[in-house]
């Protein structure tokens, strides 16, 4: 069974290079029947499950990260075919707003303006000469 040392037992301790200001508060493990060799043993397995944990949360992170840039590659690009398909259609309406302009003021095939629209055509028809 683990004591916990005590002030009574020994000094301050060092932990992390800082010393601990009351050693009572320190939980630091002490069996008398454990080996020094188990507890190297029990140190390299506590290690190197820590640098599984590491490598596989680097790991997770690294995935997480490819798949969110995946992600908002997919966005940005459904984005802009979205805003090309709308300057398309701008386009589009835009074309057929100037050819319905230039239907409207084309007159038997001539180009007319707003002051000339209702001005006589040498084609217009006279009318009778001998009505009125």
């Amino acid at each position: 069974m683990p004591i916990i040392s005590t002030a009574a037992d020994s000094a301050p301790q060092l932990r992390h290079g800082l010393a601990v200001a009351d050693a009572s508060l320190s939980a630091v493990p002490r069996d008398e029947g454990v080996s020094r060799q188990a507890a190297f043993a029990e140190a390299d397995r506590i290690a190197a499950e820590l640098s599984h944990r590491i490598a596989w949360a680097r790991a997770s992170y690294r995935h997480g990260v490819e798949d969110g840039v995946e992600i908002g590659r997919g966005q940005a690009l459904a984005e802009e075919a979205a805003q090309r398909r709308e300057a398309a259609g701008l386009v589009r309406s835009a074309i057929r707003d100037a050819a319905a302009g230039r239907d409207r003021w084309t007159l038997r095939g001539e180009w007319r303006t707003r002051g000339t629209f209702g001005q006589p055509h040498c084609d217009d028809f006279a009318g009778r000469g001998d009505a009125a």
